[in-house]
């Protein structure tokens, strides 16, 4: 999946010279990590020197393109036109495309707005709330129900024109929605809230269906799963290093949910092409200002930080460590992931490349060697048949998803 242009302008002699310089890195990219693979058995110490070295160098190419682009780069241009005047509120809204794509069902109430507007289809956002990476916070601040407390909507544009959500397997996106606001989060971060956020409250919970994966397979803390079941030397039994591959990639259910839908499965879910909105976890007050700014004019509606909604609460320090040995198997098994973050880093039409490059440098502190891939070396897994069966499609979708 290729990245979209930022507005670049080169020559051809330029664009000759990056593309000759991307094909260089992912040639060392490659090079390395086989290398890496090739010495599994020789020693974590030597592993991580390898990490480190290749690093280092793919730090050096990316400065140098940096360099030799910096005279032709210009920021992003947002293209979203302000609103003149401000949406109306109007009736409870009749139908929805849930239940349009899921007959006999109904949506969820927590899917739902307390106030609705009138919004022009020019301006019309589908809020995709991505599981563990602030969403919770985000929507009940934009009007929707979810784990909301005493969190209300508050003013501006942007909780009128959001008029929708999509999250798990509840996708309410109008087939007319102009924008889909991504909220998204660095994928370690969210992926240990994720592991945590699902864990059973103790190993007697044998009623959870998170029993296999966190109980018989010993996965009680983040660090344990990645040691035991990502791990060549982990002693978990085949069958839990399995579940354990397959939950990372989110190709099983039988793992914590937010794995599984995770952001390969919100992206491929949304229309191809769509225009993207980001609000970024790191930075929610942020952009939440710079995009109330961009639509309306006004800079100063989240004044505070956003409230925190459905946070892990009941987690301690050995839920939060990862070992530098786990973290670089932990980026690892998470390349393809990745790699949907920074395309919807990249894509989304609210975010300059000095915001985009700030998020990609604090990935690379923790993900050096991905942060800087444009390939992983495990292919993209093929999920059609989780779309199908999640996030729904009408009758000539389903006939064309299932060839």
């Amino acid at each position: 999946m290729k990245p979209k242009d930022l507005g670049r302008t080169a020559s051809s002699h330029d664009v000759v010279i990056v593309r000759v310089t991307k094909v260089f890195l992912v040639v060392i990219t490659l090079t390395f990590l086989i290398i890496m693979l090739s010495m599994q058995g020789s020693g974590s110490e030597q592993q991580a020197h390898i990490r480190t070295v290749f690093a280092a160098t793919a730090r050096k190419v990316q400065q140098r393109n940096d360099k030799n682009a910096l005279s032709r780069t210009t920021l992003k241009s947002f293209t979203i036109d302000r609103i003149a005047d401000p949406p109306v509120l109007t009736s409870q809204l009749e139908s929805n495309e849930f239940e349009k794509l899921w007959p006999g069902e109904t949506l969820p109430k927590w899917s739902e707005k307390s106030f609705n507007f009138d919004v022009p289809k020019s301006h019309r956002m589908c809020f995709i709330h991505v599981g563990k990476a602030g969403g919770s916070s985000v929507g009940c601040s934009l009007g929707f129900s979810l784990h909301c407390g005493n969190t209300t909507q508050v003013d501006g544009i942007l909780p009128k024109i959001a008029t929708t959500m999509f999250h798990t397997d509840v996708y309410n996106c109008d087939e007319d929605t102009a924008y889909y606001l991504f909220v998204i989060r660095n994928p370690i971060d969210r992926i240990r809230s994720a592991f945590n956020y699902d864990r059973p409250d103790g190993f007697e919970d044998t009623s959870s269906r998170f029993t296999e994966y966190y109980d018989e397979c010993s996965f009680w803390t983040i660090e344990e799963m990645v040691q035991s079941g990502l791990g060549d030397d982990g002693n978990s039994t085949k069958h839990c290093k399995n579940l354990a591959y397959r939950a990372i990639r989110g190709t099983t259910y039988v793992a914590p949910t937010h794995f599984y839908y995770n952001y390969q499965y919100y992206l491929e879910s949304v229309p191809q092409n769509s225009p993207i909105i980001a609000i970024r976890t790191e930075h929610l007050s942020q952009d939440w200002n710079a995009l109330e700014e961009q639509l309306s004019g006004r800079s100063d509606i989240m004044l505070e930080n956003m409230p925190i909604n459905n946070a892990n609460t009941e987690v301690d320090q050995d839920d939060l460590y990862i070992s530098q040995e786990s973290m670089d198997l932990l980026c690892q098994a998470l390349c393809n992931e990745i790699l949907i973050y920074k395309k919807i880093l990249s894509s989304a039409k609210n975010l300059d490349e000095k915001s985009v490059s700030a998020s990609l440098d604090t990935l690379a502190l923790k993900c050096p060697v991905e942060a800087n891939l444009d390939v992983c070396p495990e292919a993209m897994p093929i999920i059609k048949n989780k779309l199908k069966d999640n996030r729904g499609y009408g009758p000539e979708e389903k006939e064309e998803i299932s060839e």
